[in-house]
């Protein structure tokens, strides 16, 4: 699936919302879309559209991610489990950008049915997962996190060792 990057200003804010592929053919809607976003202005970007990220992809997402945290303050939002789990081995993936939101991949202790939900850096501050709020969809049983939390959420700290 094609990438497919949309813009749209809202007042101040402008939001990119990017849907398909990260992958070798990416290069072209970043280098098309980094112009456009010079002198934006506050830069949102809706990650949750993302469906698979591979390394050459990763390649040139970091450069268009370093071309906007340059000049403007940069927010993702909905991060893909694959683009965390990226960003956790390569922490240069974020850049300076803020991690507002991504999914992290959980577990139903219950019935083993996986699924990912949305957190927040303050639903797993202190390397624990406030699970309490996180249901199986299937059977109502509590959900855990089906990686190690700690690893998995390594790129909000990349400093640490």
């Amino acid at each position: 699936m094609k990438l497919d990057l949309a813009i749209q200003k809202l007042g101040a804010v402008t939001t990119v919302t990017l849907k398909g592929n990260v992958d070798e053919h990416a290069e072209a809607v970043f280098k098309q879309a980094a112009p456009k976003l010079a002198g934006a202005g506050p830069i949102t970007v809706d990650c949750g559209g993302l469906v698979r990220i591979n390394s050459r992809g990763i390649a040139h997402w970091s450069t268009f991610l370093a071309a906007l945290t340059e000049h403007a303050e940069v927010r993702l939002e909905r991060c893909t489990v694959e683009l965390v789990e990226y960003g956790s081995v390569v922490p240069s993936v974020f850049f300076d950008a803020e991690v507002a939101s991504f999914y992290v991949p959980l577990r139903c202790a219950a019935c083993a049915s996986e699924t990912a939900a949305l957190a927040t850096q303050q639903d797993v501050a202190g390397g624990d997962l406030t699970l309490a709020r996180f249901r199986c969809a299937a059977c109502g049983g509590t959900l855990v996190g089906a990686r190690d939390l700690a690893h998995y959420c390594d790129f909000l700290d990349p400093d640490a060792d």
